[in-house]
């Protein structure tokens, strides 16, 4: 038994949220271990015990029932609606499902890889920095860029971007869907 990820991450939602959209679109069939979805925590024990807690809802005496939206509240509600909003794309899309790969030797600290598959193309960039940085330096992805200047922001709140320079806090992650209009 292992500490929760979200443990293990010192709480830090940014670092969070960069680890699951990092799940949800590399290769693969991404594994959630039930509570990572809104923000359980627990280590220790002999055995884990620390990290095995009942889900919070459905059951006699739950002061609350995080299986229903009402009752989601500050990291458990935003938590949710991130792996939600991200699993509700992936579902959907062939190029986080079935598409090809296509990754790029980290610049500076910031790793970018491209999922794609028929028209549709994915664009994920991690800061793996501390400190906040910008990636205005697009030209070694040219060949994927072509024809793009925008894109849905699928970690933002589906937002439209200019993919002239991606702002990116530290250790974020942005998740981009580019869009030709």
């Amino acid at each position: 038994d292992i500490p929760r990820v979200f443990t293990v991450l010192g709480e830090d939602m940014t670092k969070m949220k960069s680890a699951l959209a990092l799940l949800l679109t590399t290769r693969g069939i991404p594994m959630l271990y039930y509570g990572t979805e809104i923000g359980l925590t627990g280590a220790g024990g002999a055995f884990g015990e620390g990290g095995r807690v009942d889900f919070p809802g459905g059951f006699p005496g739950d002061p609350s029932n995080q299986f229903q939206k009402q009752e989601r509240t500050g990291v458990a509600a935003e938590l949710h609606d991130f792996v939600q909003r991200l699993a509700t794309y992936r579902k959907g899309s062939a190029a986080l499902t079935v598409g090809k790969l296509t990754q790029f030797v980290p610049r500076n600290g910031v790793y970018v890889y491209f999922r794609r598959a028929g028209s549709e193309t994915v664009m994920v960039v991690f800061n793996g920095n501390e400190q906040a940085v910008t990636l205005d330096d697009l030209s070694p992805y040219r060949e994927f860029l072509q024809g793009y200047e925008a894109a849905t922001e699928l970690t933002r709140d589906n937002k439209r971007v200019s993919l002239a320079a991606l702002p990116l806090a530290g250790k974020e992650t942005r998740v981009l869907i580019l869009d030709k209009k």
